[in-house]
């Protein structure tokens, strides 16, 4: 093809609104829908090459006029459009929140009612006749709603917490998959009386006195999460294991007024376990 019958080509494609297909065949012309519309083929046997688009000859061009007219190009268009990949931060229908399952959410766990008996066929049946709402699955609630819940609650011990002097105590007990979870509780140092509160649990690789000191400072972290305040951290309570000794002993360089204390309860459980051991009758 001559320069000029190219350049006469590409006008003629212009004025249509079509897009001739740029370092391809200058016989082909691309469908003003191939961005929405990949792999969407029109193909004419003289053309010299058949890409993921609508390609029509360019001397043919009312073809692809007739072409973007037919039922199957409209088809195709309005199947893209529906299986379009969003962007994060578009909305989807997946991302409205129910304020329905958010008070679901929140009784279920405010009640330690674990949110897998959702799956129990009976409760859900009662849940959704008294309620006239559908019940959502507990990998629902799991994943949409519970980590927010978490988030107004942790708010709600800031806001209680602020920048007042606290007691940690830090324990680890077996779950029943074997699994070592340490669990931080904290309370608040005050001449009145304050409930003590969970802050934190995590499953622990090993029980150390590395874990232990990990655990506690990613405890307080989530505290005060601009800036631990080493010191108002006053008071660590534990059992007397070894390892929590170390630990404590290690939390001291970091936490300049903390004093580490053994709990007593543990210590007579100890003495008790060496009595009954010489003593078995």
């Amino acid at each position: 093809m001559s320069p000029e019958s190219s350049t006469e080509s590409y006008s003629a494609f212009a004025r249509i609104g079509l897009r001739e297909n740029p370092g391809k065949n200058l016989n082909q012309a691309t469908c003003p829908d191939r961005d929405s519309n990949p792999g969407h083929l029109v193909s004419r046997p003289d053309a010299l090459t058949v890409t993921p688009q609508c390609a029509v000859s360019s001397t043919q061009k009312f073809l692809v006029q007739q072409h973007i007219t037919t039922s199957k190009h409209q088809a195709n268009k309005q199947l893209n459009s529906k299986q379009r990949q969003l962007f994060l931060t578009q909305p989807t229908t997946s991302n409205v929140r129910s304020e329905f399952n958010i008070d679901l959410c929140r009784s279920l766990i405010s009640a330690d009612i674990p949110l897998y008996k959702l799956k129990n066929k009976v409760f859900r049946e009662f849940l959704e006749k008294y309620t006239q709402h559908t019940i959502p699955d507990e990998s629902t609630l799991r994943k949409t709603y519970a980590p927010s819940i978490y988030d107004e609650t942790i708010q709600k011990i800031r806001d209680e917490i602020k920048d007042s002097s606290i007691w940690v105590s830090i324990d680890e007990t077996p779950d029943k998959e074997g699994r070592l979870v340490g669990n931080v509780v904290i309370g608040l140092l005050s001449e009145q009386y304050s409930e003590r509160i969970l802050l934190h649990c995590d499953v622990l690789e090993k029980c150390n006195n590395k874990t232990i000191v990990k655990l506690f400072n990613e405890a307080m972290g989530i505290l005060w999460p601009k800036g631990i305040m080493y010191d108002n951290v006053l008071f660590f309570i534990s059992d007397a294991a070894p390892y929590m000794v170390k630990a404590g002993q290690a939390l001291s360089v970091v936490y300049p007024k903390l004093t580490h204390f053994t709990c007593v309860a543990h210590a007579f459980h100890r003495v008790a376990e060496v009595v009954r051991d010489n003593f078995l009758k």
